[in-house]
């Protein structure tokens, strides 16, 4: 195929000059038209390719990041050599661990002792503590813990602080800690170092902190040299990555431990060779997945727009080659080969902008679950990824527009004479805005051509719109799944109708403990509720799940509330995760349950049990109306579970009506544990009445256990969701970026088609602030349209995906709460994205003279 050569004057005319076009001599005429074109037009290029771009950008990033994480945190776990399972013990010796050390289906073993305390923060405030001490500190077999700064063992009276968990404690290295015992006496300790576990969870998840000590300092306090937790790897090489074969060993080593007298607290087998977080980050990499495939799809619009425009407007050059030859197949690869530039170009933006959005990323990711990341080159699967969705999107997009063009006949090419190709008029909506001043006579001339103008070309003002509104609806969305997560937060505020928690070390009268209680000012209502531990002994061939952070759920000393877990596929029949179970009075006005099936407990019931959401994710197998058999301080027990209530990022938990569940643990009329109503929703206030409730239970000679408040239970659930909503406003950030460049591309095409029109206007004497103004009243006027649908998309949209975000990081959909605010910010947000949109076009075409427009081809 050839390409006519122009004239001198023709290209004088664009600015052009011989030396200029003898440099792109070397070209085949067809492809130097195809540059010509992207140069001519720098301004359309650049949106194109910066569209593209972006939504690449967004693909890459969150690509790049999964696949750094997923080598670099399975790498680093790795290295800390991480134990198949673990087990816990209310106490036991060395001899105990030399004899598991000594099955054959045992390849190696270790164990830790775990202190639960206290640290003081302030006056009344605490926050909980595990003080774990490791028999040797140079020689650590399984689930390495590495020195970080400090001495390493620490000094006696001195703890090593791990890392997330220092600024927890409000304290830097050298500083000294006030912690409190078990048994109610308290400890100085100095801060001397820091050291990094990456098998805990996050302090921040689980609002608890973790620290270590030796043994010659818990033996100063009074503590035996023993241990509680157990880890060990399986012999059989093949079998670290069988879960199954990992529970039978796990088993026979419970059966060999419970033989010796001594009492199993936990088992713990974690999926193998997976890193904790990982259960975590793949719904969250999902759901940004499809945004940002959705935000590339949205880039498409533009692409389609940009080439539908470009060959209605060469239609009379796509007729001239036809002329002399050319064939439908020849123009669609000159076409095709445009696009494919745009590809090309976005992807020389989009890629080394991805590696380092992904390197950022994970770094950001790494704060919060705990690793460090290293820098080895670049994501080529992201990258390879990135190439094929930069080149084919844009191809497949381009393809509908190119195709029509090209099978433009030479009669009807020849026959074009340009915009609306005479057809505006026709329609309901055309003879409306023509009539439009006649109904409404006070509108003004140039409000009536921008709307006349807005309406022209309806093909591209429906992908423009259609760009807009989901970008909108997106927006609209994630802050109403944002509203949402802190709805759920605030009905678990309400379900959950005290206070404080308090526990004391020993059982007492329940009548007792509430006068207790009732002293205190401030105190209006006070509740003993039951409570224990246990495990569901599941029957053969079942499958449940594991705890998402890597690690049993640590029982917490100021309240089972404050460690958040959730689950993910894997444990095999056998003995459940812990499942926490509150056993309240009759008629308790401290908890108003979200029942999804089933009922609440009545007061006559006896074995009844109400679980949770997080529960029934755990056991998948269960239903209401089943029965169920759970072992509580060492007794099995069945329970019929007669209905579910909704959980929030908790352990899996049940509810027992307490006289019943009394009874049965041997503690009629007494407890331990009391729940505790203010007269003030003032979370300070509620930290006060705590310390006075402290005060007030030592003073009568009772060790004080538990203490927190609800506000602090929540701390930790209140900033995973605050993660996950500042993730998803990134990308919808994207989003919006990507929409606001399409309606600039789309005001911009607009721009070049009427440069004739804007030639007559300024003929006729039209102002430049005129001609501004019916450009930017234009791009306002998409933009304000696409608020309107994008107000109608939001609200079922914002349903589906609080629906979706809830189910997979709550187990139930969340408590919905639509953000009205957030149409009214998007409001703002697409006007003024549209009024900047439109803005250099409107300058590019106020400044267009009368010979510029007459030399326009």
């Amino acid at each position: 195929m050839s390409v006519l050569p122009e004239s001198r004057a023709a290209a004088a005319s664009r600015g052009q000059t011989p030396s200029r076009r003898a440099g792109r001599r070397w070209l085949a005429p067809r492809w130097a038209k195809v540059m010509r074109d992207l140069w001519d037009h720098k301004s359309r290029t650049i949106l194109v390719v910066l569209s593209i771009a972006v939504g690449v950008f967004a693909v890459g990033m969150i690509a790049g990041t999964r696949q750094i994480l997923d080598h670099q945190m399975n790498t680093t776990y790795q290295a800390i050599n991480p134990a198949d399972a673990m087990i816990g013990v209310t106490g036991f010796d060395a001899d105990m661990l030399a004899a598991v050390q000594r099955m054959p289906e045992v390849g190696s073993a270790t164990a830790r002792f775990n202190l639960r305390s206290r640290a003081s923060l302030g006056p009344g405030q605490w926050l909980d503590l595990s003080i774990f001490a490791l028999p040797d500190w140079e020689n650590i077999p399984l689930n390495i813990v590495r020195p970080e700064s400090g001495p390493w063992p620490p000094p006696r009276d001195a703890i090593v602080v791990e890392r997330m968990s220092l600024p927890m404690l409000k304290a830097n290295v050298g500083d000294t800690v006030s912690i409190e015992l078990p048994d109610g006496r308290t400890k100085d300790v100095t801060v001397i170092g820091t050291a990094h576990d990456i098998n805990l969870p996050p302090a921040r998840f689980t609002n608890q902190a973790f620290a270590y000590t030796t043994f010659d300092t818990l033996e100063r306090w009074g503590y035996p040299k023993q241990y509680t937790t157990l880890s060990f790897r399986v012999a059989d090489q093949a079998g670290h990555t069988d879960k199954a074969y990992i529970q039978s060993v796990a088993d026979k080593v419970k059966d060999k431990i419970e033989s010796s007298g001594r009492t199993v607290t936990f088992t713990y087998v974690p999926d193998p060779g997976k890193h904790p977080a990982d259960a975590v980050l793949t719904p969250v990499f999902l759901l940004l997945g499809v945004l940002g495939l959705l935000s590339l799809f949205l880039s498409a619009f533009l692409v389609i727009n940009t080439i539908a425009a470009v060959m209605a407007q060469q239609v009379r050059q796509i007729g001239v080659m036809k002329t002399i030859g050319a064939s439908v197949g020849q123009i669609t690869w000159l076409y095709l080969g445009m696009v494919l530039i745009f590809g090309l170009l976005a992807l020389l933006i989009a890629v080394p902008a991805s590696v380092a959005g992904a390197y950022g990323f994970t770094d950001f990711l790494s704060q919060f679950i705990n690793f460090d990341v290293v820098y080895e080159g670049v994501p080529l699967t992201a990258i390879a990824l990135q190439v094929l969705v930069g080149l084919l999107v844009p191809l497949v997009a381009a393809l509908w527009p190119i195709s029509n063009g090209a099978r433009v006949t030479i009669r009807e090419a020849i026959s074009n004479y340009g915009l609306g190709q005479g057809r505006f008029g026709q329609g309901f909506v055309d003879r409306t805005l023509v009539n439009s001043q006649h109904y409404l006579p006070w509108i003004s001339r140039p409000l009536v051509i921008s709307l006349r103008n807005t309406f022209r070309r309806k093909g591209r003002l429906a992908l423009t719109m259609l760009t807009l509104t989901l970008g909108g609806a997106i927006f609209v969305a994630v802050l109403s799944v944002r509203a949402s997560l802190y709805q759920t937060v605030d009905d678990a505020v309400r379900n959950n109708n005290f206070h404080v928690v308090i526990g004391i070390d020993r059982d007492v009268r329940t009548d007792a403990l509430q006068n207790e209680a009732l002293q205190v000012p401030g105190v209006v209502a006070a509740e003993s509720w039951g409570r224990a531990t246990a495990r569901r002994q599941r029957p053969d061939a079942v499958v449940g799940s594991a705890s998402e952070n890597g690690m049993p759920s640590l029982p917490s000393r100021s309240g089972e509330e404050g460690v958040q877990t959730r689950t993910q596929p894997g444990l095999p029949a056998g003995e459940s995760d812990e499942i926490r179970i509150h056993a309240p009075p009759a008629g308790s006005q401290m908890l108003r349950p979200q029942i999804i099936s089933g009922r609440w407990l009545l007061p006559e019931d006896e074995n009844a049990l109400v679980v949770d959401t997080t529960f029934m994710d755990a056991e998948n197998d269960v239903r209401v109306g089943d029965t169920i058999t759970l072992k509580i301080d060492g007794k099995e027990s069945d329970w019929v579970v007669v209905g579910v209530m909704e959980g929030v990022l908790d352990q899996p938990t049940g509810y027992a009506n307490y006289d019943y569940f009394s009874r049965l643990m041997g503690r009629t009329g007494r407890a331990s544990v009391l729940r505790v109503l203010t007269n003030s929703e003032d979370p300070a206030v509620h930290r006060r009445v705590a310390a006075a409730l402290e005060q007030r239970f030592q003073q009568a000679g009772y060790t004080v256990t538990l203490l927190s408040t609800r506000d602090e239970n929540l701390e930790g659930t209140e900033y995973q969701f605050g993660i996950l909503v500042n993730l998803l406003l990134v990308m919808t950030f994207l989003m919006a970026l990507v929409g606001g460049l399409g309606l600039m591309g789309t005001m911009s095409i607009n721009v070049i088609e009427r440069t004739r029109e804007i030639g007559v206007m300024r003929a006729i004497g039209a102002a430049t602030r005129s001609i501004m103004q019916i450009i930017t009243v234009e791009g306002v006027l998409i933009g304000f349209i696409s608020w309107i649908q994008a107000t109608v998309l939001a609200y079922p949209l914002s349903r589906v995906l609080s629906d979706q975000v809830g189910m997979a990081f709550t187990n139930a959909p969340l408590s919905f709460a639509f953000s009205a605010v957030g149409i009214l910010i998007w409001l703002v947000i697409v006007i003024a994205v549209a009024a900047l949109a439109s803005y250099l076009p409107a300058r590019n075409a106020s400044r267009l003279t009368v010979r510029e427009v007459l030399a326009y081809e």
